[in-house]
């Protein structure tokens, strides 16, 4: 399942494109609150690489964003940031989707590998064996996304 932050960054490659620029930058969570849920510094990045101004890049970049489903009007701040506000009707939506997945969201790795998990002194009083149930909660979550675990 595509996460929010995989789709802005794939909608900002669509309008970096779209504008004529070359991929840069990257789309992260925001740092405050106060600058929305999240952030790309790619006017910035291509602002020094170009020798021009990032806000004017910025505002060229979101005049070629198409992120009107998942996000608010994205907006410009500081020396160029791009902010994107999720709306609040694209949280809830992929809340029930993944409320309604049996996996939550989470998908099996494409080419598993073999880990090897070694549990540690069963000496109850050692700091190894109070950890042995992270080690086994390791174990269950590497093998619930698909990579074969040997615990030993």
């Amino acid at each position: 399942m595509e996460t929010f932050q995989s789709q802005l960054t794939r909608k900002l490659s669509e309008a970096l494109s779209s504008a004529g620029f070359p991929l840069g930058g990257e789309v992260s969570p925001a740092t405050d609150p106060r600058f929305g849920d999240y952030q790309s510094n790619a006017a910035l990045v291509l602002g020094k690489q170009r020798g021009e101004n990032p806000r004017k890049i910025a505002e060229t970049i979101i005049a070629n964003l198409a992120v009107t489903e998942i996000s608010e009007q994205p907006s410009v701040a500081g020396a160029g940031f791009i902010n994107f506000t999720l709306k609040r009707e694209a949280v809830e939506t992929k809340i029930a989707a993944l409320l309604g997945d049996e996996r939550l969201g989470v998908e099996k790795v494409s080419s598993p590998r073999k880990i090897v998990i070694d549990f540690g002194s069963p000496n109850v009083p050692s700091r190894a064996s109070r950890n042995s149930s992270g080690t086994m909660l390791f174990a269950t979550i590497t093998s619930a996304i698909g990579e074969r675990s040997l615990a030993w």
